[in-house]
């Protein structure tokens, strides 16, 4: 009350130190450099006895090799996965082993995928500046079955994360066994190519275009950001080499790669293949492949340059099916049946090859107590008024 409504916005005693009703509250704040919380005495479970913890202070350390330090040394009770650096996994696991730290590993709610050009856009379109390379069904089948995303999920996580076969992970309870799964099979994806036309008829070890003889070479879009996007183009470029099909990887900033409007390589549909990561959640988002939000010019029928399709797959089933879905209510038979339908839709016809679940890793101390990664919350702090120390 002593301040005015524009001063609340700058002023510190709201903006260094805000009200609220979860169990702590801020009490010290030096910047860049640490931040202490102490118990809220207005926490709406404090007669139950919480927080049981007397303070939580959180150093900020941007230095990962000093971060890894604090950790080992016991200086730091709780390793946040935003500190905590994939590489570092196997040493976690050595210091698990020798009773020093508890690491955690949970699959999150983004997966990658990749999302293929079906239907491009302008001198870019498909018979003007490419060959059709994935119109037909057969082809994007057969490019899941060449992809070992178990050697993926191995090789960059450490086995700790999730193949996914469609746009929920198998532990969502709309998950159905009838989604169709590709396993790693390189000899039947081989031959679905051959099926479908895309045969090595001068015996270089890439397949050519039935229609134009072109040899099957692709661009491969993939963002500079992440450190498992390198290691992960180079196993797609292998196993989709071993198949007659080569991928070119070219690496993007994110803001260049998902920029929006007519130009940009991914929302303007000027790619081949992409490696993105895509948000799954509750109600599975069969809505970012509704032909509805296909990006491309309003007058023409698409949904705008700022929509959400960037592939151009339509399929008027899914269509159907997916807007049942998100106009039921979620527990009646309309919603679930409709959404596994959806789900069923998209496994087979694959207008994105899923690959698997990111990963979440955090690390406390042996003695961190009620410590919960959960696939549902942002943070790993969720449940911060239930942690304790049992020393």
């Amino acid at each position: 009350q002593d301040y005015t409504p524009a001063d609340l916005l700058t002023v510190e005693a709201s903006d260094r130190f805000p009200l609220g009703d979860g169990p702590f509250q801020v009490v010290e704040w030096v910047t860049g450099d640490y931040l202490r919380l102490e118990p809220n005495p207005f926490y709406y479970r404090a007669a139950e006895g919480l927080p049981h913890l007397d303070s939580v202070t959180f150093r900020f350390l941007p230095d990962p090799d000093k971060r890894l330090a604090q950790i080992l040394a016991g200086a730091c009770d709780i390793a946040a996965q935003d500190a905590v650096e994939l590489s570092q996994a196997a040493l976690f696991l050595d210091a698990e082993n020798g009773g020093f730290l508890r690491p955690y590993f949970q699959i999150g709610s983004v997966y990658e995928a990749l999302t293929l050009g079906i239907n491009s856009w302008g001198n870019y379109g498909d018979g003007l500046g490419r060959p059709d390379w994935f119109e037909d069904g057969r082809v994007r089948q057969a490019l899941a079955l060449c992809l070992d995303r178990q050697a993926m999920v191995d090789g960059l996580f450490y086995g700790r994360s999730e193949i996914m076969h469609s746009q929920i992970p198998a532990a969502h309870p709309l998950f159905t066994p009838e989604i169709r799964q590709w396993p790693y099979d390189p000899a039947a994806g081989a031959a679905l190519l051959t099926a479908a036309g895309y045969q090595d008829t001068n015996q270089d070890g890439l397949r050519e275009d039935p229609q134009t003889g072109q040899p099957f070479r692709i661009t491969f879009h993939t963002t500079t950001q992440y450190a498992i996007n390198q290691p992960l183009a180079t196993m797609i470029q292998e196993n989709l080499r071993a198949c007659g099909v080569e991928a070119q990887a070219v690496f993007l900033p994110v803001e260049e790669l998902y920029a929006a409007g007519e130009e940009s390589p991914l929302f303007g549909r000027r790619f081949d293949m992409g490696a993105l990561a895509w948000r799954t959640a509750a109600q599975p988002p069969c809505g970012l492949w509704l032909s509805d939000n296909i990006t491309g010019p309003l007058p023409e029928g698409y949904g705008g340059w700022t929509n959400i399709n960037p592939n151009g797959w339509r399929d008027e089933a899914y269509d159907e099916v997916c807007r049942t879905a998100s106009r039921s209510l979620p527990g009646t038979e309309a919603y679930t049946a409709n959404h596994q339908e959806a789900l069923r839709i998209f496994s087979r016809e694959l207008p994105s090859i899923p690959l698997f679940t990111n990963l979440k890793v955090a690390a406390t101390q042996p003695d961190v107590l009620n410590f919960q990664l959960d696939t549902t919350q942002t943070s790993e702090l969720w449940n911060i008024g239930e942690l304790d120390l049992g020393r």
